[in-house]
């Protein structure tokens, strides 16, 4: 009898408008084209070990720029110009060296 959504996927650093515009988007296809959300999960979700979204940033990067999905719901032009920033700052971390890493590595050269 009682129905309710949960979203529990996006971390702390997800645009929220994004977000917002990626999960309302979702449902509104699902109504659309009356897609089946498939079984009820019962038990704890916590347990399921089965992965179902990217667990790093170049795997979520790569599955964003495969979406047809993404392109339809923010529009071709911003869905590759949000990767091409995504893409950009992902180089730009990966660049970085902490400093643990100058004291684990530099002290053993």
């Amino acid at each position: 009898a009682s129905r309710r959504i949960e979203h529990r996927v996006a971390g702390a650093d997800a645009n929220p408008y994004l977000l917002a515009a990626m999960v309302l988007g979702g449902m509104l296809a699902g109504l659309e084209r009356q897609l089946d959300p498939g079984p009820v999960l019962a038990g704890n979700a916590y347990r399921d070990s089965t992965p179902t979204i990217p667990l790093s940033w170049p795997e979520a990067l790569a599955a964003f720029e495969r979406s047809k999905f993404a392109r339809e719901v923010l529009g071709e032009q911003f869905a590759r110009l949000y990767a091409q920033t995504r893409r950009g700052e992902m180089q730009d971390f990966s660049s970085y060296v902490s400093p643990l890493e100058y004291s684990w590595y530099l002290t053993t050269v």
